[in-house]
């Protein structure tokens, strides 16, 4: 392979070098392969293997006519036999402008662009405020600056690292180090791909812009981050969230300098673009193998864990120091509190320890402004209680290094300079900005009364903005970071508040509680500090808000009763803005969402529903406890009385812990009309994703029950479904099934026999059936059954998909919990199949794929796999799965198509067909080339689907017209042609 590669390459026309693309086409490898091949045997690329013949061509017209076009230029290359482009001869201009400026002294070689960027002397000063810059990241940096440094815009990098460990600030740093040595401003564009991870269309739409009318909203066209980025470098944060398709644009990118916004189809647009990618995924199972091979710098951050001590005492130093730059004191740190922060377990790493020296700055900043003294005291009582926790542990790191004696050494910090960092919760608030507003037009010259009238109307939007970022920066923050943020007395003066808000106006947003504590923390250390609090738009708000106002000034009441203040009205206006803010957002969540009440026996449920609120900072759903000695009776009477409180109109999702509860699902349809859904074995995962599910404007019942279905850790069988139809009185009997309806369905009765006496169910009858038996077919056979008996269940090797039936495969019931599962199917009538699909409800748009180069079955297997993982339709098992069945025989079905599948549906979450386009075509098997791939996760209940759809792949023209397609949308909508 080597031999005919190298014989390639030497007889290749020297002006036109041949891709690897063309190669691997004649070599039929892999394109990647070819690239591997190449770089081992110190082979340049095509465009480096011509630079030299194409260079002293350009020099040569040039010197002929200095004044020459770009165009014309471009088109005597052409002509003397090079296949160019202006955009491809766009790359030389810096070696063409200085030939046109005849300067002939020195000959210019390709490597001036680089030359010019390193004659900076002090190339070696930058990166300097990365501690461990020369120590543990020392290689770090150097790769760094090498991908920097690299012709003509960098090399395209990964960085990767545990969350905290300083990924964002190494590319704010390569970002700095790209202007210093370029000379000019370099764009620096980032994006966090997990703001969009829910909703890949619009990540796409984002990063690479969109065509007017290609999407619902998409009312004219528009930029995508990647062009803001041209000549410059897109950062993308998170980059493991980028769906498939964003992947294969960006790969694009990386090879060909090109795009098409989202709907375009025929406009080929160019970028020139360093793009740097940080993930905290392992990049091996979170990234396509073909982009991740694009990517030819890989950086890895070391966590603070395996960073030495010396680095960490640094860390630690710096933070403090910006800490007393900002409040403009003098520290005093305690020798324990430098050992615990030295020694403490953080798994946030740098992201952590910073936010846990800020919180304990904090609290002593709070003791400062009580003691009125001129240095601050940071204390061991000062310290986030999770830190604390840990002092047995600290102790032991601290005399496993042999550094006990740390704690005898205190530091002293004196910094005056105030720095400009708004990191902390406490360096900006509405106060700030009403007062750095008012001097910024002071110093306009404007009059005192337009002053007043420009910040009464700018007000509110800050505010708005303030919520936001508020809200966004600690959703979900518990109530015990903010005791260590605002301190107890804050805290427990917005529990009474809140329970305040509950009595007045019922359910609140609970998002409201953070807002409130950082608010109101800073409103009391402003009137502790002896600072006026003055509301331009106090008038207005008594006014346009009247009800707000009137609950407002209630909260100042419970503040000032409770720490013996004297606010002013000024400051209820504040809060009644806030509240207004968040009323109307109650009003908009509340008019339509689902339910959630959790049961149980015991306090676990209202346990479970308290965490999940803190965590997720929503109040919502309702808790009720069962005794154990309690009638059913009784609980089913509160849980009426909850369903007709916390109806929305979207129906309700009941958590219940035993079987013995699931019918009130049933019972609260039948009596209140009101559509209803059951999950059994509730735990607090469960709570947590109803919640925050519920939380969502777009979420139905059904969505937040498949949510809670695809949970990894719980079984889909364990939940039940309910509908409104009338509890059976029929003799409950299970079926057992397989092909003759003797031999294996007799010995899967005696099997469930014997599993059902162990739990006490002796009076269960279990009739087998065969597929094929002589008195009439399967089906038939157990419609006969139904006519006398209630068939809760069917076990065995063959899924007869009878409606209203649960059905679980032998070898379910033998693993994972299947016996119980199946008693729980006797306790209830629930457990019903999905209904067969419509064939169009099995393709999904963004695991539709089109390539152009793939190397082999596997992959195009692999990366299908991974797509459909993603977008949470089968498990990770499942490309494992696949394989397996592919070694017991090849799924090629003729007709250049193939339709790799699974044996099992063990890892199937939900039944899909992904669909890959090969351009060019791959070998599936000897002598057989596919090109088109239809991969299955397809389940009993949607066998009959595909049926229709292999029909259509064998009695018509479907393949040849799908060929032809140029995107996803276009192959689904053909698809859909052909199966009307």
């Amino acid at each position: 392979m080597i031999d005919k590669l190298i014989q390639i390459i030497d007889n290749e026309d020297k002006k036109n070098p041949m891709t690897d693309e063309q190669i691997s086409s004649i070599l039929k490898i892999s394109r990647e392969k070819v690239n591997e091949l190449r770089q081992q045997l110190g082979i340049p690329s095509y465009l480096h293997r011509r630079n030299k013949l194409l260079m002293n061509a350009i020099h040569d017209f040039i010197e002929k006519d200095t004044r020459i076009s770009y165009r014309k230029l471009c088109a005597i290359l052409n002509k003397s036999g090079f296949k160019i482009s202006t955009f491809g001869l766009n790359k030389y201009r810096d070696y063409i402008e200085k030939l046109k400026d005849k300067d002939k002294t020195s000959q210019v070689k390709t490597t001036n662009y680089r030359k010019n960027m390193i004659q900076n002397k002090n190339m070696d000063n930058y990166f300097q405020n990365i501690i461990g810059n020369n120590g543990s990241l020392n290689h770090i940096i150097k790769l760094a600056k090498a991908a920097v440094l690299y012709p003509k815009n960098g090399l395209h990098t990964l960085i990767c690292g545990s969350t905290g460990v300083g990924k964002s600030q190494l590319v704010e740093q390569m970002n700095e180090f790209a202007r210093k040595v370029r000379k000019k401003e370099v764009p620096f564009v980032v994006f966090n791909c997990a703001d969009y991870g829910d909703n890949p269309q619009l990540l796409v739409s984002q990063l690479f812009g969109y065509k007017k009318g290609s999407f619902t909203g998409a009312l004219s066209d528009k930029h995508g981050l990647i062009e803001k980025a041209n000549n410059g470098m897109l950062f993308l944060d998170e980059i493991h969230r980028l769906p498939s398709k964003g992947q294969e644009i960006l790969f694009r990118i990386i090879d060909k300098g090109e795009f098409t916004r989202l709907g375009e189809t025929d406009v080929t647009r160019k970028v020139n673009v360093m793009i740097i990618g940080a993930t905290t995924e392992n990049v091996e199972s979170n990234l396509l193998n073909t982009f991740r091979r694009r990517i030819p710098v890989l950086i890895e951050i070391p966590s603070l864990e395996e960073r030495p001590t010396i680095e960490r005492m640094q860390i630690i130093n710096k933070f403090f120091k910006l800490e007393a730059q900002r409040i403009n004191k003098a520290f005093y740190i305690s020798g324990e509190v430098i050992k615990s922060f030295l020694f403490y377990n953080c798994p946030g790493n740098i992201g952590q320890l910073r936010s846990d020296i800020q919180v304990t700055c904090a609290k002593s900043f709070l003791n400062l402004i009580s003691d009125n003294s001129d240095k601050m005291q940071i204390k061991i009582e000062d310290l986030p209680s999770h830190i604390k926790k840990q002092f047995s542990y600290i102790h032991e790191k601290a005399m496993q290094l042999n550094m006990i004696d740390i704690e005898d050494k205190n530091i002293e910090i004196d910094y005056k300079k105030v720095c400009d960092d708004q990191s902390s919760v406490f360096t900006y608030n509405v106060y700030d900005f009403i007062e750095n507003r008012i001097e910024e037009l002071k110093c306009q010259n404007k009059l005192t009364n337009d002053i007043k009238s420009i910040v009464s109307d700018e007000l509110e939007k800050e505010l708005n903005d303030y919520i936001s970022n508020i809200t966004n920066r600690y959703y979900g923050m518990s109530k015990r970071l903010l005791k260590d943020i605002v301190g107890k007395e804050t805290v427990d003066i917005v529990d009474d508040v809140e329970k305040m808000l509950l009595s007045e106006i019922g359910q609140i947003d609970f998002s409201i509680y953070n807002v409130l504590c950082l608010h109101i923390g800073s409103a009391v250390e402003r009137i502790r500090m002896g600072k006026k609090i003055e509301n331009p738009k106090l008038e207005t708000i008594k006014d346009k808000y009247k009800k707000e106002f009137k609950i407002a000034l209630k909260i100042i009441e419970i503040i000032n009763m409770k720490l013996n203040m004297n606010f002013p009205e000024d400051e209820a206006g504040f809060i009644a803005l806030y509240l207004n803010k968040f009323l109307d957002r109650e009003k908009n969540i509340s008019e339509s969402k689902v339910g959630i009440i959790i049961i149980t026996h015991g306090d676990v449920s209202k346990t479970m529903l308290e965490i999940s609120q803190s965590i997720i900072g929503i109040q919502h759903g309702i808790a009720i406890t069962m005794k154990l000695d309690q009638k059913p009776e009784e609980v089913y009477i509160k849980v009426r009385n909850a369903a007709k409180k916390i109806n929305r109109g979207k129906g309700i999702l009941l958590l219940v812990d035993m079987g013995s509860l699931i019918s009130f699902g049933t019972l609260i349809t039948r009596d209140l009309g009101i559509p209803t859904k059951i999950v059994s074995r509730v735990d607090t995962l469960m709570v947590l994703e109803a919640l925050r599910k519920s939380a969502q404007s777009t979420a139905t019942l059904k969505s937040i029950f498949n949510s809670l279905m695809e949970l990894e850790r719980v079984l889909p069988r364990s939940f039940r479904n309910n509908d409104d139809t009338q509890i059976n009185l029929k003799k409950k009997v299970i079926v057992t099934t397989c092909v003759t309806g003797a031999g294996t369905a007799i010995k899967i009765k005696n099997i469930i026999l014997s599993k059902l006496k162990e739990k006490n169910y002796t009076d269960m009858e279990i009739i087998p059936v065969g597929l094929v038996e002589q008195n009439g077919d399967m089906n038939e056979k157990i419609e006969n059954i139904r006519l006398k008996n209630k068939i809760v269940a069917i076990v065995g090797t063959v899924n007869p998909e009878i409606h209203d039936v649960p059905f679980m495969y032998i070898e379910e019931f033998l693993q994972n919990r299947g016996e119980e599962l199946l008693i729980n199917s006797i306790n209830m009538k629930e457990l019903k199949p999905d209904k067969d699909l419509n064939l169009k409800d099995l393709f999904d748009v963004n695991i539709v794929k089109l390539f152009y180069s793939i190397g082999s079955k596997e992959e195009i297997i692999n990366i299908m796999a991974r797509s459909m993982e993603r977008k949470n339709y089968v498990r990770h098992e499942f490309y494992e799965d696949i394989l397996d069945r592919e070694d017991l025989g090849s799924s090629y079905i003729g007709n250049g198509v193939a339709i790799p599948h699974a044996s099992y549906e063990r890892n199937i979450i939900k039944p899909v067909i992904a669909v890959a386009v090969l351009k060019n075509p791959i070998l599936w098997e000897e002598g057989n080339k596919v090109d088109i791939v239809f991969i299955l996760a397809l389940n009993g209940n949607s066998k009959k689907s595909f049926l229709k759809l292999f029909k259509t792949i064998k009695n018509t023209d479907l393949i040849e017209s799908v060929k032809d397609m140029n995107d996803s949308k276009s192959v689904i909508n053909k698809i859909f042609e052909y199966i009307e």
